[in-house]
Formats: structure tokens, sequence, C-alpha cells
């Protein structure tokens, strides 16, 4: 079997690849966000919307508002070709874990993400309890659930295996404002079809760097 030092090296231009690509759709939606104008104004009755009305009007600020668009749409059509990639990583990261981890033991605060799970399928699925945790859901956890929910984007809710909704479950509801469901992480989201970007950004995961120090973490630095 290759060794983990082995699969990190040989999948390394890949993965960097695709971070890059990742970056030019970061990229683009950051240029997608128009130019902001801060008027001060008297108050005096037409003012602002004079003021506003020339800023407006100049051909610069025109061609920003032209750049933005052009970037908007750009982003918009290429969005799902994000959703791709950032897939296609986590499937490489989860393949990672499941060759690699050695883990056995569960410790008592994650048991809730088993829930609905059988003993013998609990048993397979520990090797991916490992890494840091991101509200409280460990990191290679969080891989493992969204790389299925990629790899079953018809399933969409209807997960089989209850670990992956219990982990989106965690994702959505682990947070510090307040007690709605954060909608990057909500399965019912119906203006969601892959989560593997978002799943990516709250991993932190913007360039290879952070992606192979994480891979490193979770069965010890190879």
């Amino acid at each position: 079997m290759i060794s983990a030092a082995e699969y990190l090296n040989q999948t390394e231009h890949a993965v960097e690849g695709m971070f890059n690509s990742i970056k030019h759709y970061s990229d683009l939606m950051r240029m997608s966000f128009p130019p902001v104008k801060v008027i001060r104004h008297s108050g005096e009755e037409g003012e602002f919307d004079r003021k506003y009305q020339a800023w407006r009007a100049a051909p610069e600020i025109q061609q920003e508002f032209e750049i933005a668009e052009y970037a908007r749409d750009e982003y918009h059509a290429s969005l799902f070709s994000q959703h791709v990639i950032s897939g296609s990583i986590l499937q490489i990261a989860c393949k990672y874990i499941e060759l690699h981890s050695k883990n056995t033991e569960c410790l008592e605060n994650f048991t809730y993400l088993f829930e609905g799970c059988s003993v013998s399928k609990k048993r397979n699925l520990l090797k991916f309890l490992v890494g840091r945790t991101v509200r409280n859901v460990p990191v290679g956890l969080i891989i493992y659930a969204g790389r299925n929910q990629y790899n079953h984007l018809d399933e969409q809710n209807g997960f089989r295996n209850p670990v992956n909704a219990n982990v989106f479950s965690a994702l959505g509801k682990n947070h510090e404002y307040g007690d709605f469901i954060d909608p990057p992480f909500d399965l019912n989201n119906k203006n969601i079809i892959s989560y593997s970007s978002n799943i990516l950004s709250i991993l932190d995961w913007d360039t290879y760097s952070k992606y192979k120090a994480d891979m490193n973490s979770l069965i010890g630095k190879v």
C-alpha cells in the first residue's frame, strides 16, 4: 500500500492546482462587488441624489461597475465548477484518512455524532474521528460527511448513513449566533445543491499549505 508520505507527495501537484483554481473563483467573487461611495451632504433636498449621480456618471466608475457585473456573471456561471473542485479535494483527503488513520477510539463528547449508526458501522468510521475540532466535530469526520454529500447529491438530506446528517446538523447548530440553523450547512436549504465549497470554507482550506497542515495532523506528521 502507498505510504502516507507518498500519498501526499503524489497528489500534491493535483491538489495544489485545485486550490489555485479555487483562488480564481474567489478572486472573481471579490471582483463582483461594485464600488461603494460614501457621500457627505448637508441634508439639503436633492443634494444626495445630485452628488450620487455625478459620481455614478464618471467614466472610471462606470467601468468599475461593468467589471463587477462581468465578474458576477462569470462567478455564477462557474459556481458548480468550484463545487466540483472542492468535492474532489474532499475525496482525496477522505481516501488519505481511510488508508492511513489508525484511530479506534471515540471520546464521550463525540458519541452524539454516531446516533442511529450500527455498532459495526461506527467501528469502521472511528478512523475518521481525528484532527482538530470545528464546532465540536473532528476535521476527519467533516471531510467524510462533506465528501459523501458531494458524491451523493441525489440523496440530499436522505443520507442512508445517519452520521453524515449528524455531522451537518452539528455544523449547522454548534455556533455562537443564536438558535437558528446556519444556512451553509442546513441540508434542507433549497438554494444549495452541493455543500463542498462550504465545507472547505469552514475548514479554512483556502491554500494547499493549510490543507497539508491538516493532513499531517490527522495521522501525525509524515
